[in-house]
Parts: structure tokens; C-alpha cells; sequence
């Protein structure tokens, strides 16, 4: 029962076609949401990554506060990984829906089903990621008491979390300590509505792109072999996101290294998995598709064929002849070609740059851990 549960899912009623998925894009969307109310989106990345670090920089070079959230190493750390993450925010936003469009030929579904399955999954992004306690979503932003209680408890944890782990000697003036007390519950909030929304963005897209997505049937283009049946577009989607992730570790780990930061070290090592597990998880799901679709294809052959193959080999007297060996040849090409057609979206090729991408985001705080062990 709980199985079937896992698998099955309610299609979208409204979007059923290429064109009902960008209207309900082009009103869902961040970036968009940012365009109608007169904000250009990269002004915006820029303000708000000021308004992460620039009280940050206040605190430490004008009243002096020692706070590990308060140093100068620190702010470049949030100043770039605050602009990289809104720019990834607003690129997912922005190519998803486009993907998923441009990859449609490579499932054999039709649109209904296609994009019924797809417009359920980016309501379900868009109601719970996306910074979704901020930026209106579907329905107009309704969400259960639950998630605010969720999303409050979580806010509450960090908080003390930090305080505890963190505790900060409060400035002398009223209004440094008021800007110190604002600008910790600020970045206590960034933090919570980030990991909080990142969290239900891994789990809402392992739920459909990991799971359910496995139902469908891939084309199995033979002419589209080296396009991994079509499907490259979402394998550069992919990448770009990772890529964009690895900088982030990369940039922890080596400001880590230069300031001799354990913190930002651990940082690395947790993100790099959560990365490396949203890049492989987005296409666990596909990868089963087409293994699956592979195997029934190859068990529909067998079954039409089995009998024309016994009589060829096993009934021939004395020998099987020429045509019936042609015939017998060309079942076995098919089944060999259906074998060794690719069972990932992506090539060796990207397998090799991920891995290459991480190893390399990693090397700070590899070395530098190396170092302190030895």
C-alpha cells in the first residue's frame, strides 16, 4: 500500500500541454514575480548579498565586534556563496521548465500524461521551495499550520544553535548592539528559509524525477544515440547547477585553508554529498526508465522472435538456409544494438568533469585537513 503510494501521483488538471506549462510558469516564476514588480533580478542579487555582509562589515571594522560571523574571511565566504546561491536560485527558475519542454520528444507518453506529471511536480516545487514562505507561489501561497510550525521550530533551532555554539559579546553602544542582535536573527533567517526550501526542493524532485518518473517509457531512438535519446539538454542542466554548487565549496574550503578555518572545512564536506546526491538523483529515475523500457523491449523481441529461432537452429534439416540465417542475424544485431544503447541521460564525458569539478572544489580542505591530522 505504502508503495503504491510512493508511485502513484495526482496529474496536474491544467497542464496538459507544452503551452499550459509556460503560462503556469510565466506566473509562478521567481524571476518573473521579480520583472512584474519592477525589480531587475540581478540588482536584486546584488542588494540582498549586501544586505548579508554589510552589516557584517559594519560590526567588524567600524565597532570592532569579534564574531566568527563578523570577520572579514567570513563576509567574502557569505558575500560569494550568498550571490551563487540567488543566481542558482534564478537560473533553476528561469531553464527548468525549459528542459523539461525541450526533452518531451525523448519520453513516449503523450502530452497529457507528460505534462500533467511535470506541471504536478513544479505546483509542488513552487508551493514548498523556492523560498516559498517569501516569494508567492502557486494558490496563492497557502500553506498547512504545519509548515509554518516546521519552518518556526527550524528557525529556533538554529538559533540557538549558533548562539550556543557561536555565543557573541554584544557591542557597547545601543544601536551597534541593536544592529548586532538584527543582523544575527537576519542571517539566522536567511539560513533557515535556505536550508528549509533547499531541503523540500532535493525531496520533492527525488520524489518525482527519482521515483515516479520510472512509470514512463523512453524513446529509444536509435538515431538519437548519441544524444543519450535527447535527454543531453537536462545532463547540461544538471551541471551547470553542480557546477554552481562546487563553487560554493570551493570557495568555503579555500578561504578555509587561508584563515585556517576547521568551520568552513565541514562546511565543504556536507555539501559536497548534498550536491553530488541532487546531480545523480535527478536522473536515478530516467536511468530507470530506459533500463526498464531497454529490458521490456528486449522481452517483446524474444517472444516474437523465439519460435522463428528455434526452427531455424533447432528444426533445420540438415541445414538452416540462407534467408532464414539473414533473418536470424539481423534479430540478433537489433538485440545486441538495444543491449548496448546508453542507460544514463548523461555521458562519460560529463561523469568525468563532475568528478573532476568536485575533486578539485575539495582540494583546500583536503589539504588542509591532511595538514592538521599530520
Amino acid at each position: 500500500m505504502s508503495t503504491n503510494r510512493l508511485y502513484d501521483y495526482e496529474p496536474h488538471p491544467d497542464i496538459t500541454s507544452a503551452a499550459d506549462l509556460r503560462a503556469f510558469h510565466e506566473e509562478v516564476s521567481v524571476w518573473n514575480q521579480l520583472v512584474r514588480n519592477g525589480i531587475n533580478p540581478y540588482a536584486f542579487t546584488v542588494v540582498f548579498t549586501l544586505l548579508v555582509v554589510g552589516p557584517g562589515g559594519i560590526l567588524a571594522f567600524w565597532y570592532g565586534v569579534d564574531h566568527p560571523l563578523a570577520t572579514g574571511p567570513m563576509l567574502v565566504v557569505l558575500a560569494c556563496n550568498t550571490a551563487l546561491t540567488v543566481f542558482a536560485t534564478l537560473f533553476i527558475d528561469r531553464r527548468f521548465a525549459t528542459v523539461i519542454e525541450k526533452v518531451r520528444p525523448s519520453f513516449d507518453v503523450d502530452d497529457e500524461t507528460y505534462y500533467g506529471f511535470f506541471g504536478r511536480f513544479f505546483e509542488r516545487l513552487y508551493h514548498l521551495s523556492f523560498y516559498s514562505p517569501i516569494a508567492s507561489g502557486p494558490n496563492g501561497r497557502s500553506h498547512r499550520p504545519t509548515f509554518w510550525l516546521a519552518l518556526a521550530v527550524t528557525y529556533t533551532g538554529w538559533a540557538l544553535a549558533l548562539g550556543i555554539v557561536l555565543p557573541a559579546t554584544l557591542p557597547a553602544t545601543l544601536p551597534s548592539q541593536l544592529l548586532a542582535v538584527g543582523y544575527f536573527l537576519f542571517i539566522v533567517g536567511f539560513a533557515t528559509i535556505t536550508l528549509f526550501t533547499a531541503t523540500a526542493f532535493v525531496a520533492i524532485t527525488a520524489l518525482y524525477l527519482a521515483v515516479r518518473v520510472t512509470k514512463f517509457t523512453i524513446q529509444l531512438n536509435p538515431m538519437l544515440e548519441d544524444e543519450h535519446y535527447g535527454l543531453e539538454p537536462l545532463g547540461r542542466f544538471l551541471f551547470h547547477t553542480l557546477f554552481i554548487g562546487l563553487a560554493m565549496v570551493a570557495i568555503a574550503g579555500g578561504v578555509g585553508l587561508v584563515t585556517w578555518n576547521p568551520v568552513l572545512w565541514v562546511f565543504t564536506l556536507l555539501g559536497t554529498p548534498l550536491v553530488l546526491t541532487w546531480f545523480v538523483g535527478s536522473q536515478y529515475g530516467i536511468h530507470r526508465a530506459i533500463v526498464d523500457t531497454k529490458q521490456a523491449r528486449l522481452r517483446r523481441l524474444h517472444e516474437r522472435h523465439a519460435d522463428q529461432m528455434d526452427r531455424t537452429f533447432l528444426h533445420s534439416t540438415p541445414e538452416p538456409d540462407i534467408e532464414a540465417i539473414s533473418r536470424s542475424e539481423s534479430f540478433v544485431h537489433i538485440k545486441n544494438h538495444i543491449r548496448d544503447l546508453p542507460n544514463w541521460p548523461t555521458d562519460t564525458r560529463t561523469v568525468y568533469h563532475v568528478v573532476m569539478t568536485a575533486l578539485v572544489s575539495n582540494t583546500p580542505s583536503v589539504v588542509g585537513m591532511l595538514i592538521t591530522v599530520m
